[in-house]
């Protein structure tokens, strides 16, 4: 998938994940923010949540994202970065959004 592609669905649904998951930010790194990503290989999504988020909630964006974007999808939260990569994947240009006020009331 094209990086334009994505971040153009991403911010189609951007409402519905705000409200359903409490998103606070979702973010795009790796092969496909760099425009070399191959055909079905999976995105990288890093997703802040406004709170705790457990394990089948976390799983059902996991699924809701590879609906949305038609590929598999490596889901995680900033904190789980491992530190060598974590300058490098947060200083990467990426298709993030973060909610206006009004979707976070």
């Amino acid at each position: 998938m094209k990086y334009d592609e994505a971040v153009r669905l991403l911010h189609e649904q951007k409402k519905e994940l705000v409200e359903r998951y409490q998103i606070v930010s979702l973010s795009l790194f790796g092969s496909v923010v760099r425009e070399n990503a191959r055909p079905g290989k999976k995105i990288n999504v890093l997703a802040k949540f406004a709170r705790p988020t457990g394990l089948y909630q976390f799983l059902d964006l996991k699924k809701r994202l590879e609906t949305l974007l038609g590929c598999k999808v490596e889901l995680g939260k900033p904190g789980w970065l491992k530190p060598h990569l974590k300058t490098r994947v947060l200083q990467e240009p990426s298709g993030s959004f973060r909610p206006t006020a009004n979707q976070t009331a």
